[in-house]
């Protein structure tokens, strides 16, 4: 292990570099982009190196990096859990490196070093948080990754979009990290065991019952926060839009993913197995995370919100497997709940892989036309032909069609659920099973549906605006960057048990499961039959009808058409938006302006616009009870110092008789 040993301070030196040099070169903005980038994707590479082999090794790697606090080690633990997580993190910023180096010329006058700067700290934080051991560290590099990615959100601070955004990310991440905080000291103080993650899991089963599930609880929502759970959710479609969207690739397809790894870790692995109304809830949370993310992604308009929506969307899914497999841990059905993990896990995989590409697709769309409203493109198919192509990948694989990989991992994501009614434990647990099936079938549809109206009014149909008119395809750099993205949505939901098996075996090592069966799928022989359908009908279509075509204009009863009078985006979601107007609160305004036309005497101009009720019946009234109790207690704050060494010293006699 010599060598993994000398690829992991590779990789620690990497992308310290990346961070520095641009800092030292500052003045030469292109160079320290360049060498920024190109420090971060060599970096990614021997980083999946890593993770690749760690995942596949049956010992985890202990790589000790010396102390940096009295008692505090920093230690590197990389079993099959922490090198899944470190590969899908370095495959996708290796990408996202690569993309950047073109992408980020559209800010030319900001400050790029400290972007480089920002970027390569964050890839490291994420890094380490997926392979420290202790609860300190976990801690630190958390901070880290939480601050860095602050300052990505609002590299353009000098819009107040920008800042508000930055605001509410850096205020609903924070206080999930108290609760994330609060798990761990109350764990650590019902253990006494030490700050590491094995010392707790030894103790933890000696915790009382309602103390492993108040750390159970404090874990989901400190970690749904950054995950983006409904209805913690709020930061991420304000966070995403204001990003620059290399970073939104990153934060959505990997970033969010470090909470699921939190979840796994602590819930699981360390708490171990517990009553089955934990997974209950995880599921629950699933379920509605799910549903609300892809029905508010169908009103949205701005391309990179309606990708913020359906990130809310997937980790919901993704919770479904997870929960799923604790419902079964609680059973003591190892080899369901290995299988159920890893039904979630591959979908961690394969959300990553497809939104990284949909954001970056995205983001050439942005760079192209200067623009992220959807009723301002349309045409672009044929003058971003390979973009077109690859965002079309990207967002068939987010909408579970066959055989690609949002498919494969919504089908074991399925399996699983359906074993929780098969079993039959309880009559509640075979409804739950039943419903939550339900729950996921409509949100792939929706998700199709959703798709069809982004891929159709962007690429489809005639430009609606000169800049959508005047588009060219981006530069090669960003094409071929997007490129691996869409063949490994192709191949890993072709061939997804290249992908399933080793994590059934990652899984099976948390669950403490003696031997997780080959899981065996059959989407290469439905890829294979669809092909042959394919080309069947291509064929048939050839021999019936293989003469000239004649081509002519369209007949449009003596009007020219024209891009306003194709389909919006507003009338494509118009009818689920009145299936759902319990949920979006829709508010129409119907303006008559009349005028003397010889036929029609008036001209209606409408409006629809919807309502957030988390936001609106949660955060708001929040807000506005916060601003009242502050402006209540604002006379403590005197600025007398005498005063406030009174607070110190009563805070410390309180703490001195709780103690004892």
């Amino acid at each position: 292990m010599a060598d993994l040993h000398r690829e992991v301070f590779l990789v620690l030196a990497f992308y310290l570099a990346g961070a520095v040099i641009p800092l030292i070169l500052k003045k030469h903005p292109a160079t320290s982009l360049g060498l920024g980038c190109l420090s971060a994707a060599l970096a990614g590479v021997l980083a999946l190196s890593v993770g690749v082999r760690g995942m596949l090794s049956p010992e985890p790697v202990l790589i000790s990096l010396g102390h940096i606090l009295p008692g505090v080690e920093l230690e590197l633990f990389i079993d099959r859990l922490s090198g899944f997580f470190v590969a899908a993190i370095s495959l996708v910023t290796l990408l996202v490196s690569l993309y950047s180096r073109d992408y980020m010329k559209l800010y030319q006058g900001e400050n790029i070093p400290w972007w480089s700067f920002c970027y390569n700290l964050f890839v490291l934080s994420m890094t380490l948080v997926v392979t420290v051991n202790n609860m300190i560290t976990f801690l630190v590099f958390w901070e880290l990754m939480t601050i860095t990615s602050y300052f990505l959100v609002t590299f353009e601070y000098r819009r107040q979009q920008v800042r508000k955004a930055g605001f509410a990310y850096i205020v609903m991440t924070h206080l999930g990290t108290v609760f994330i905080m609060s798990a761990f000291f109350i764990l650590y103080s019902g253990t006494g065991g030490g700050w590491g993650f094995a010392d707790m899991a030894n103790y933890s089963p000696d915790l009382p019952e309602a103390t492993k599930s108040i750390v159970f609880l404090c874990a989901l929502i400190g970690f749904g926060t950054k995950a983006g759970i409904v209805p913690l959710h709020l930061w991420l479609p304000m966070a995403h839009p204001a990003a620059p969207s290399n970073v939104s690739a990153v934060m959505s397809g990997v970033m969010l993913k470090t909470a699921v790894y939190g979840m796994v870790r602590l819930i699981i692995d360390i708490l171990g197995p517990g009553p089955s109304w934990w997974g209950g809830v995880v599921l629950a949370v699933g379920v509605v995370s799910a549903v609300v993310g892809v029905v508010y992604a169908l009103m949205e308009h701005d391309l990179k919100r309606l990708l913020a929506f359906h990130s809310v969307e997937n980790i919901g899914i993704i919770l479904m497997g997870v929960g799923a497999g604790m419902i079964f841990f609680s059973w003591n059905m190892g080899v369901l709940a290995a299988l159920a993990l890893a039904a979630g896990l591959f979908h961690v995989l394969n959300h990553a892989v497809f939104k990284s590409l949909l954001f970056l697709g995205a983001g050439s769309v942005y760079y192209a036309t200067h623009s992220r409203d959807i009723e301002m493109l349309g045409g672009l198919i044929k003058r971003m032909p390979h973009t077109a192509a690859l965002f079309l990948v990207g967002a068939v694989s987010i909408s579970a069609i066959p055989p690609l990989n949002g498919f494969a991992s919504e089908y074991q994501i399925y399996q699983s659920l359906l074993g929780i009614a098969y079993l039959k434990v309880s009559g509640i647990w075979m409804v739950a099973g039943i419903l939550a099936c339900a729950a996921l079938a409509l949100t792939g549809a929706l998700a199709a549906a959703c798709f069809v109206k982004a891929f159709g009014i962007s690429f489809l149909g005639l430009p609606r605006t000169e800049k959508a008119s005047k588009a060219v395809e981006v530069p090669w750099g960003m094409r071929l960057s997007m490129a691996p993205l869409a063949i490994l949505c192709i191949v890993t939901g072709i061939m997804p048990e290249m992908v399933l098996n080793p994590l059934a075996a990652a899984a099976g090592q948390i669950f403490s499961a003696a031997a997780v069966p080959v899981i065996k799928t059959y989407n290469s022989n439905l890829a294979l039959l669809l092909l042959a359908l394919v080309a069947a009908l291509y064929g048939m279509s050839r021999l019936a009808g293989g003469g000239r075509v004649r081509r002519s204009e369209t007949w449009g009863c003596g009007i020219v058409p024209d891009a306003s009078m194709e389909y919006t985006a507003a009338s494509f979601s118009q009818p689920v938006r009145r299936v759902y107007r319990s949920l979006l609160q829709p508010q129409r305004k119907v303006i008559s302006k009349y005028a003397l036309l010889p036929y029609f005497g008036y001209r209606i101009h409408f409006e629809e616009h919807i309502k957030s009720l988390v936001k609106d019946f949660l955060y708001s009234p929040l807000r506005r009870i916060t601003i009242i109790m502050s402006k209540k207690w604002r006379f403590i704050q005197c600025g007398n110092i005498n005063l406030y060494l009174g607070y110190i010293f009563i805070t410390l006699i309180l703490l001195l008789v709780w103690n004892r």
